[in-house]
C-alpha cells in the first residue's frame, strides 16, 4: 500500500463531550457556565471547523456527541449539517451531572474492540478521558485531543498522540465553501473554492506547500462528498469535465502544476488564499460590511489609534444585532478581517491582536449606538457625583495596573469623597459601567483589570465624551428625566 493509499483510508472516530467544550467557551466569552446552565444556550462552537479538521486526518466514520441537548436547540443546524449522532443524556441527581464522561468513554473502548479504526478524536478538554485515550493507544490506535486553550488538562494533554487547540483550528484560513445551488449542481467557481480548501489543508497537514497531486481528490471529496468533475458547471451548455485532470486544467489561474518525484505536485498560486474566503459574498453584502466595519472602527477610534480586535465585534453587534460572521461564510472574525485588508490592518497575535484603521473614519448610514442601555438611567447617580469620579476613571484609561486593582470600587468611592459626595455601591457600579459603554469596550477575559490601554488627553476631554452619552441615556425611549439631569 502507498503512502497515499494509506493516507485515504484511515478511518477517524469522533467523540464529542460537548457540555464541555461549550462550556468552556462559555467561561472564555460570556462568564461563568454554571449560573446559565438550565437555560437555552448561544451557538459557541464552530462545529464546522472541528470537522473540517478531522476530515482531513481521514474518513470519519463515527462521529458521536454526547450532551443534555434540552437546552442546546440552537445548535441544530450546525450538528445536522455535518452528520452527527447526538446521544442524549439527561441530568441525574442534584448537581446535573449526566454521566456523559463514563458513557463515551464506554463507547469508544467498545467500538476500539468491535471495529476497524485508525485514529480516535476526543473533543474534550477534560481529565477523565485520560484513561480511555490510554487505552485507545494501547490498541494501537492514533489518539488526537482537542480542547480549549486554558481550559484543558494539561496531563490529558500529553496522553493524546496530538493535542489541538480550539482557536488554532477556528483561525483556519480556507473555510469549505457551500458548493451546491439548488438544482443539486456545482458551478465552476464554488468548484474552484473546495480545490483552494483542499489543497490548503492538505499544505498545513504535511508541511510542504507542494502537495501530491494523488491527495487532492481524496481531500476534496472529504470535505464535499458530493464533488464530481463530470458535474460541475463549465461553459455554455453546462458540460462538465470528463476527467480530474481537464478540471486541473480549468483552474490554473488558483493553481500551479508541476513535475514531481513520482508523481506531479499542486500548490497554491500567490493571494489566492486571502483572495478565495470571500469569493462567495455578493457585492452589495461586501458594500454594507464594508461600511459596518468602517463605522464600528470609526466609533471606537474617537479617542484611540489602535484598539483589541476583540472590541470591533462589540460595536459592530451593536451597530448591526443581526451580524454574523459566520453566515457569511467565515470562520471566524479574525478571517472576516482578513477579507478587507484595506480597511483594517491586523497587528499581533492571539488575544493581543490589535487593529488599525487604514481609511478616512466615516460613521456612514450607522449612528452611534444607544450605550448604555436605558435602564442604566435607574441606577445613575446626580450628574455631579458622575463628574467627581472623572479623576479616578482618567487615571484609570491611562494606566493599567499589572493587579487589575482588585479594590476597583474602593477607590473610585475615595476619589468621590474626596469631592464632598457619598454614594452607594450600586451607583459605582452604573458609573463604571456608563464610562466603560462610553469607550465600546466590554471587559476582556484573561486580561485582568482595566481593558484600556490609552486615555483622553485631559479629564475635560473624558467628561465631555461621558456627559454626551450620560444626555442620550437619559433621553432614551422610556426614560424619564430624573435627579442626574438636575
Amino acid at each position: 500500500m502507498t503512502s497515499t493509499e494509506s493516507a485515504a483510508a484511515l478511518k477517524v472516530a469522533m467523540y464529542w463531550d460537548f457540555e464541555n467544550i461549550h462550556a468552556s467557551l462559555h467561561e472564555q466569552d460570556i462568564g461563568f457556565y454554571k449560573e446559565a446552565r438550565f437555560k437555552p444556550q448561544p451557538e459557541l462552537v464552530d462545529v464546522a471547523a472541528i470537522m473540517d479538521f478531522a476530515r482531513s486526518v481521514g474518513s470519519v466514520c463515527i462521529n458521536r456527541a454526547y450532551c443534555n441537548w434540552s437546552f442546546f436547540s440552537r445548535y441544530a443546524d450546525a450538528l445536522s449539517g455535518v452528520g452527527m449522532e447526538l446521544m442524549q443524556l439527561f441530568s441525574r441527581g442534584q448537581h446535573g451531572k449526566n454521566g456523559a464522561d463514563i458513557q463515551m468513554c464506554v463507547d469508544m473502548v467498545e467500538d476500539l474492540l468491535r471495529l476497524e479504526v485508525d485514529v480516535c478524536v476526543i473533543v474534550s478538554g477534560d481529565s477523565d478521558f485520560i484513561g480511555a485515550a490510554q487505552k485507545a493507544r494501547q490498541y494501537g490506535k492514533r489518539v488526537i485531543g482537542i480542547g480549549v486553550r486554558g481550559f484543558s488538562n494539561r496531563f490529558f494533554q500529553r496522553v493524546c498522540d496530538e493535542f489541538k487547540f480550539y482557536d488554532m483550528l477556528v483561525q483556519q484560513e480556507v473555510a469549505t465553501p457551500v458548493t451546491l445551488d439548488d438544482s443539486g449542481k456545482m458551478s465552476l467557481e464554488a468548484a474552484k473554492g473546495l480545490l483552494v480548501a483542499a489543497v490548503s489543508r492538505l499544505a498545513t497537514q504535511f508541511g510542504d506547500p507542494a502537495v501530491l497531486k494523488a491527495r487532492v481528490k481524496p481531500m476534496m471529496l472529504r470535505l464535499e462528498p458530493s464533488f464530481d468533475e463530470r458535474g460541475v458547471i463549465a461553459g455554455e451548455d453546462d458540460a462538465g469535465f470528463a476527467n480530474f485532470p481537464m478540471f486541473l486544467d480549468a483552474c490554473s489561474d488558483v493553481i500551479e502544476e508541476a513535475p514531481g518525484d513520482g508523481d506531479h505536485t499542486i500548490r497554491l498560486r500567490s493571494g489566492v488564499v486571502e483572495a478565495a474566503a470571500g469569493t462567495q459574498m455578493s457585492e452589495e453584502r461586501r458594500q454594507k460590511c464594508r461600511r459596518l466595519l468602517t463605522a464600528a472602527m470609526t466609533f471606537i477610534l474617537r479617542n484611540r489609534d489602535i484598539v483589541p480586535m476583540a472590541a470591533v465585534k462589540v460595536v459592530m453587534l451593536k451597530l448591526e444585532p443581526a451580524f454574523d460572521e459566520k453566515k457569511l461564510g467565515a470562520k471566524n472574525l479574525l478571517t472576516f478581517l482578513q477579507w478587507f485588508p484595506d480597511i483594517v490592518a491586523i497587528h499581533g497575535e492571539g488575544e493581543k491582536r490589535t487593529l488599525e484603521l487604514l481609511v478616512e473614519k466615516n460613521e456612514g448610514e450607522y449612528t452611534p449606538p444607544p450605550l448604555p442601555p436605558a435602564k442604566l438611567s435607574d441606577v445613575l447617580p446626580p450628574v455631579e457625583v458622575i463628574r467627581a469620579a472623572m479623576p479616578f476613571h482618567f487615571e484609570s484609561l491611562c494606566v493599567k495596573p499589572a493587579d487589575g486593582w482588585p479594590d476597583y470600587y474602593e477607590r473610585m468611592q475615595a476619589s468621590i469623597e474626596e469631592s464632598g459626595f457619598v454614594i452607594e455601591k450600586p451607583g459605582l457600579q452604573a458609573i463604571k459601567k456608563l464610562v466603560m459603554d462610553v469607550k465600546g469596550f466590554k471587559m476582556l477575559p484573561n486580561q485582568g483589570g482595566i481593558s484600556f490601554t490609552d486615555g483622553f488627553a485631559s479629564i475635560d476631554d473624558l467628561w465631555a465624551c461621558v456627559s454626551d452619552h450620560l444626555s442620550r441615556v437619559l433621553a432614551a425611549p422610556g426614560n424619564e428625566t430624573q435627579n442626574a439631569t438636575s
